[in-house]
């Protein structure tokens, strides 16, 4: 996992994420050609929210790409460009679902008039386009009594043609 930085477009009340400098493009090369000869094949480029990073997530994408490696990108979905289901350089989104109810989710992920319509909508769009995401989910006292529910809407999902990789749940 490549933290690029630490801004991001939300204020979870959850969120751990201690304020560092951003990293500069070389140091992200740099990191990338060591974990190439280390033999590592995967890397997750996240922060904050990497699509805020200034010297551009797609470009280090395309260069992570070029480079050998299968490019995850652990995003809010705040900021997630036009077209973003069809960037080949992306093979796979971590996003965050909270719940499948919109107000509790919203609660936990405030963000303009519903983050959780923006979660579905992409889920819909990489279904679409066949891409596989990840789905992560921060278990709190509000929602642990969802889980089950949650679950079952991530299976349905798979049975629908979604490409689900993994639930990850972080408490």
């Amino acid at each position: 996992v490549v933290m690029l930085q630490s801004a991001c477009s939300m204020a979870c009340p959850f969120c751990i994420n201690d304020p560092f400098p951003a990293i500069s493009w070389d140091q992200a090369l740099n990191l990338l050609e060591g974990f190439r000869i280390d033999g590592i094949r995967n890397v997750i480029l996240g922060g904050g929210e990497p699509f805020l990073w200034k010297h551009g997530l797609v470009n280090l994408s395309r260069k992570a790409h070029d480079m050998g490696f299968f490019v995850q990108v652990g995003s809010n979905a705040t900021l997630l460009p036009q077209g973003f289901e069809n960037i080949s350089t992306i093979d796979r989104y971590v996003l965050p679902l909270e719940s499948t109810d919109q107000a509790l989710h919203d609660r936990l992920r405030p963000h303009g008039s519903s983050h959780h319509g923006l979660i579905l909508d992409a889920l819909q769009r990489l279904k679409e386009s066949s891409k596989s995401v990840t789905l992560s989910t921060v278990v709190t006292r509000w929602n642990h009594q969802e889980l089950q529910t949650l679950g079952r809407f991530l299976s349905n999902y798979k049975d629908q043609g979604g490409f689900l990789h993994a639930w990850h749940l972080y408490k």
